[in-house]
């Protein structure tokens, strides 16, 4: 929320805190699925007579509805590992104390 970041910068501008914004371009890219998830064969990479067979997703791609949880639940582990604490109200916003 809007409201949420303006009051987080306050804070921080405040206390003289420093703060690290990321933004990933790739990160549909990076997340483990937990469901089987099959996809028809993509346009020009299906073999002569094998037409019916389908690809069983392994990671995430652009476009699945399971992409953002996915990812989101990769980002958490892996930030979580650094010591970093979610903020409970505002999950997107981790802090390192």
């Amino acid at each position: 929320m809007l409201k949420s970041i303006k009051i987080l910068l306050y804070i921080m501008t405040h206390l003289n805190y420093k703060m690290w914004q990321i933004d990933v371009n790739t990160k549909f890219l990076n997340g483990d699925l937990e469901e089987f998830i099959y996809i028809m064969q993509p346009n020009g990479f299906i073999a002569k007579g094998q037409k019916h067979l389908m690809c069983k997703l392994h990671k995430s791609i652009y476009g699945l509805n399971q992409a953002t949880h996915s990812w989101n639940r990769c980002f958490d582990q892996a930030i979580k590992t650094l010591d970093f604490d979610q903020n409970k109200y505002q999950p997107c916003v981790y802090k390192k104390t």
